[in-house]
């Protein structure tokens, strides 16, 4: 297989990532929305080929423009808006703090799916991203 085949392979999310960056908002039920969101982004990395291949596709992503913008469009990009939806949804609703920085909760809770197995060579657990979000949440945004 082609690295490229292998990286655009892996760029594609799975059916439950893809059913959960689909569904309508849900009033009230943001937080618990970004929760599960959050736990199957992070199972996608146990649970998948995106793992173990994490860390041979990050350095891909360094040298090869071309697969850095094909995984960042494919990849990243559905989940990152999904992700600042449901954060700015949970905001606005009262189910997050009024004055949470988004962008910077967003890499926090989102940042060990991709740091783990690269670092530590494995995937980070899958509560990770739920785990967090609960942190930032009880420490008061």
């Amino acid at each position: 297989m082609e690295n490229r085949d292998l990286v655009a392979r892996d760029a594609n999310p799975s059916r439950e990532v893809r059913s959960r960056c689909r569904r309508r908002l849900r009033p009230g039920r943001a937080r618990g929305d970004l929760r599960n969101l959050l736990d199957a982004l992070y199972r996608e990395f146990v649970d998948t080929s995106a793992g173990p291949a994490w860390p041979f596709i990050a350095a891909r992503l360094l040298v090869d423009e071309e697969i850095g913008d094909q995984y960042r469009s494919r990849l990243i990009a559905p989940r990152h808006r999904r992700v600042m939806e449901l954060l700015r949804s949970a905001v606005d609703t009262g189910q997050l703090p009024a004055g949470l920085d988004l962008n910077l909760t967003a890499t926090a809770i989102a940042a060990p799916a991709t740091f783990h197995p690269l670092a530590l060579g494995e995937p980070a657990p899958t509560s990770t991203g739920r785990d967090l979000l609960d942190f930032i949440v009880a420490s008061g945004g």
